[in-house]
Parts: structure tokens; sequence; C-alpha cells
């Protein structure tokens, strides 16, 4: 709240069955987390609206709708999964048209209701910022939209839209950014960071220089 108490929490592992050693990915193999910590799911990122949460868990190439609100009797009550590669996690969807994620991070809504993932993919493939429809009736989900950026980014990522229908992709340990005109695929804009004690910057698009970039985004409409 706003004097910083916490006045709810949420566990995974009420709600699923946590599966394999805990080491990343499904059957618990991968990479881990931080420091060769054990690690089942790894959520990377939080998104809140209308009382409802999206959670992106990258080593079950999962994400999930999770009811928000600490005051709803249904606080914590998962809405429904959607995998995108292999996971220990059963998804509520079937792809039509050979659609998938791997990896992912940044899950959201876009203005026009689709959602938004940037698709770190498999190491050795190009990275995508991905869009898809998900269509609650029939429980189907289809890709809409999917930039390649012509490099793996294996570290974070995101990917937010624009009020002129385009899209805000960073490229996290490429250390670059670029603003994407959908209607043509080409980028309206980039950016490359540097930092001293990250090594350097990144070199835009295909370069893949050693700057971090985790987060790049609007700060207002425009």
């Amino acid at each position: 709240d706003d004097a910083g108490r916490t006045i709810a929490e949420w566990n995974i592992a009420d709600h699923v069955a946590i599966t394999g050693g805990g080491g990343g990915g499904p059957g618990g193999g991968g990479p881990g987390g931080p420091g060769g910590a054990s690690e089942w799911s790894h959520g990377n990122s939080i998104y809140v609206d209308d009382g409802k949460a999206l959670l992106s868990l990258r080593w079950q190439n999962a994400v999930v709708e999770v009811e928000a609100d600490p005051d709803s009797p249904s606080f914590g009550d998962i809405n429904w999964i959607l995998t995108g590669d292999d996971s220990d996690l059963d998804s509520d969807f079937s792809w039509t048209g050979g659609g998938s994620f791997n990896g992912q991070h940044h899950a959201r809504w876009t203005a026009s209701g689709e959602l938004s993932v940037f698709d770190n993919r498999e190491m050795g493939d190009d990275s995508r910022a991905l869009r898809m429809e998900l269509d609650m009736s029939s429980m189907t989900v289809r890709e809409t939209h999917a930039w390649s950026l012509g490099e793996h980014c294996d570290i974070q990522g995101a990917n937010y839209d624009t009020v002129f229908g385009g899209f805000m992709v960073t490229c996290g340990d490429g250390g670059w950014g670029a603003v994407i005109n959908p209607a043509t695929d080409e980028a309206e804009w980039e950016v490359d960071i540097s930092c001293s004690s990250s090594g350097g910057g990144g070199g835009g698009p295909g370069d893949g220089g050693p700057g971090v970039l985790p987060r790049l985004m609007p700060l207002f409409n425009w």
C-alpha cells in the first residue's frame, strides 16, 4: 500500500505442481537463476490491468494471467496459461498457424488488445518482437505480427507499442533499441547505449555489442 506494507502475497506453488529439479527449463534443466540458484519458473515480468496480472515465466515458456485484486474473493486464481514451447505447465490455448515463443520476457497487453512479448527464442535463433491474438471463445492463439531483431538477445529485452501503431523494442544484451514501423518492418529510429561499467555500447541491429540495455520505454504518449 502507500505506506509500503505488504497487503497480499501470491505463490505459484499454491496453484500449480512444481516439477523437475528446479534448474530452469521444463523438467528442471537449463541455466537456473542468478548465481546458479535452483529456479523452476524464472518469473521476469508482471503487467497489471483491470485487476488482473500477466506473469511471464521464462523457463516454462509460459504467460499466466492471475486474479490480482487483493480485495477480490478470487484473488490469486489462475485464469489461464499460455505456453509457447515445451513446458511443464499445461496450456489452455491451442496454436493456429504454427506459432510459438521461447524464453520470453515482458508480457503485456497492447492498446489494440493483443498479447505482446519479447520472444528471446533459443540460443542461436534471432529474437523477435511478437504480437498474438488470443480468442477466449475458442481458446486459440495465433501470431499477428513478428519482427526479427536480426540477432539473438538472450538477456531481458522489451517490446512496447506506440501511439502511432508501431512498437519500441530493446535488445537487452545487445545494448540497442529501435522503434519499428509494422507497415514496413523498418526502424523509424535506433539508439545505442554505452556505459563505462558494462564495457561499451550496442552497435544496432545485427551488431550485438557488449552494452546492456534491459528496458527502453516511452515516458509519454508520442
